[in-house]
């Protein structure tokens, strides 16, 4: 069973090991402020700082953690109702649906928060992604390259 959960000190071990499993293949979840819940909370003293809800997704039955759901509750200003969803699973944990679970736990939170037009966001190379959006029933809304990288961002049918 899966459960989502903020994080906590009880977890953090378990987000390491997911964490140290992500950049054993060049992926680096730390680059969201979330290589340690003090880092995260110390980013919160910065100006410049959007607020987010960070959501680690647990699998009850092994207890490990097997992604992390963040969503940015706007993208730039304070009257700014469009927001982001980023979302990253445990290398050894996807294509078994656990991404298409996390994307439609993502959009409910976004309705709750009122956030009125998130995006999610892949690189167009990304075929497991762009297959687990549109399973999720995002759509493409615009390609564009960014730094030498070809990129897709997507929205939410439901938005």
């Amino acid at each position: 069973m899966i459960k989502f959960i903020t994080p906590n000190y009880n977890y953090q071990q378990k987000f390491n090991e997911m964490r140290d499993e992500s950049r054993s293949i060049g992926e680096d979840v730390s680059l969201y402020g979330l290589d340690s819940i003090e880092k995260h909370e110390a980013l919160k003293q910065y100006p410049e700082y959007i607020p987010n809800s960070v959501y680690w997704i647990l699998d009850q039955e092994s207890d490990k953690l097997i992604g992390v759901v963040i969503i940015r509750h706007r993208l730039r200003d304070e009257n700014d109702k469009n927001g982001h969803i980023f979302l990253i699973i445990r290398p050894n944990k996807r294509n078994m649906g656990y991404g298409t679970l996390a994307i439609n736990f993502a959009i409910t939170k976004c309705e709750e928060l009122g956030i009125q037009n998130p995006t999610l966001e892949t690189q167009s190379e990304n075929i497991n992604a762009i297959r687990m959006l549109e399973n999720s029933g995002c759509v493409k809304t615009q390609s564009y390259d960014e730094n030498g990288y070809k990129k897709q961002t997507y929205c939410p049918r439901k938005f």
